[in-house]
């Protein structure tokens, strides 16, 4: 929209980008502690996927950032390998 508008569309999508993020977090922030014990190198792992969601997350949600998107992206491609 060109006068300035934000659409509500555009609003789910971020709040759901968002959530995803958020989820993602989450999860590996239960199963932290296990891993440290396991294989702490991948428990480092998560620490970093924790931060870099939590940093897109606000980079979405706070300023819409193409970037912050880029790296949630790369990030949840990165959990699933």
């Amino acid at each position: 929209m060109n006068d300035g508008t934000i659409s509500t569309t555009h609003i789910v999508r971020r709040a759901g980008g968002v959530a995803a993020l958020a989820a993602v977090a989450l999860v590996h922030i239960l199963d932290a502690s296990s891993k440290f014990s396991e294989t702490p190198y991948l428990g480092w792992a998560y620490v970093v996927l924790i931060a870099g969601c939590l940093v897109a997350a606000v980079g979405i949600g706070a300023r819409n950032d193409h970037r912050a998107w880029a790296l949630g992206g790369v990030l949840c491609a990165g959990a699933l390998l």
